[in-house]
């Protein structure tokens, strides 16, 4: 994984995806990944990333903040969770 990847943050509104090679971008290396905006992201914003896998995504703020921390050990204070 490229070191870039491994700096994003976690956010619960993700305006960012990392994408692993795949047969869809023929042009990567094997050892590469991309990362891929999935909304309009604006000048100095900070790219952020799902953490969790995606049968978290329904899970209620709590639930989801409390997997968080017991996997990666941090209480999420993006602005999904603290919104709630």
């Amino acid at each position: 994984m490229s070191p870039l990847c491994n700096r994003l943050n976690h956010s619960c509104d993700p305006n960012a995806s990392i994408v692993a090679n795949t047969t869809s971008f023929k042009k990567f290396n094997k050892n590469e990944a991309i990362c891929v905006a999935l909304k309009s992201i604006k000048k100095a914003e900070e790219l952020t990333i799902w953490y969790l896998s995606k049968s978290h995504a329904f899970l209620d703020t709590e639930k989801r903040r409390s997997a968080l921390l017991s996997c990666y050990g941090f209480l999420c204070l993006c602005k999904n969770c603290t919104a709630e």
